[in-house]
């Protein structure tokens, strides 16, 4: 959704996208999806990557080389319901919490994707994460009840 979110200023001065705001029910444990005719076992992940060689930390994320492909990729991502949250870090590296079967899925979803390839993002871990404390879920469980009164 980076390239259809509109523009806030940020801290250091630089146009950025607004944070995303927090899916309202995250799962605890692993969500099965029905894909066709198999069940997916669906996990999630956290992504991090660290600025590469050829990110220029001069300039703001709009203004990378390549912003244009990356936008488009990861909005496909977003609107097919795999990432679900991301963003920058100060030093120009990123952090993505996304949904996919294994390892291997998170890495072929990244590798089409322009700053992976043409060396403005270096991957640096894929961890698969089993989320406990989720205060979003309180909060809607929260305002279900007090709105049935």
């Amino acid at each position: 959704m980076y390239a259809k979110l509109k523009t806030v200023a940020s801290s250091r001065g630089e146009a950025r996208q607004p944070e995303p705001a927090l899916p309202g029910k995250l799962r605890r444990t692993r969500t099965v999806l029905n894909q066709g005719e198999k069940n997916v076992k669906t996990n999630y992940y956290v992504v991090t990557s660290k600025a590469g060689p050829l990110r220029d930390l001069s300039k703001g994320s709009r203004e990378q080389r390549h912003w244009d492909a990356h936008a488009e990729h990861f909005d496909r991502l977003v609107d097919g319901g795999v990432i679900m949250m991301g963003g920058p870090f100060d030093d120009g590296g990123a952090m993505l919490i996304v949904r996919a079967e294994s390892e291997q899925d998170v890495r072929q979803m990244l590798s089409p994707d322009p700053w992976y390839q043409h060396g403005l993002l270096l991957l640096e871990s894929i961890r698969r994460w089993d989320i406990f404390i989720d205060k979003g879920r309180k909060e809607t469980e929260t305002l279900h009840l007090d709105h049935s009164r």
